[in-house]
C-alpha cells in the first residue's frame, strides 16, 4: 500500500470530526491540523511548539498530502488560541 493511499484514509477519518471553531477563526483546515499533530506525536514530538516546528520543517513532505493554503499552523493554532 502506498503512502498516499494510507494518508487519504486517515484524512477521511479526520474529515468526519465536527469543527467547533467559529468561521472567522478557520484559517487552517481542522483535518490538516489534526494530521500534522498526529504525525508530530508519532515522531516523538510532545508540545504545540513541536507541532509548529514539525510543520515548518516538513512542509514539502506535508504538501504531498495536504493543501496547506495558508502554510503551516502556528503553535497557538495547535493550542487553540
Amino acid at each position: 500500500m502506498d503512502d498516499h493511499h494510507s494518508s487519504i484514509r486517515i484524512m477521511d477519518h479526520f474529515g468526519v470530526i465536527k469543527d467547533p471553531r467559529i468561521n472567522r477563526n478557520k484559517k487552517y483546515l481542522l483535518e490538516e491540523i489534526l494530521f500534522i499533530a498526529l504525525c508530530t506525536l508519532l515522531s516523538g514530538g510532545e508540545t504545540f511548539e513541536d507541532m509548529e516546528l514539525f510543520g515548518e520543517e516538513r512542509q514539502e513532505w506535508l504538501r504531498r498530502y495536504l493543501e496547506l493554503p495558508n502554510g503551516t499552523p502556528s503553535h497557538d493554532t495547535f493550542g487553540g488560541s
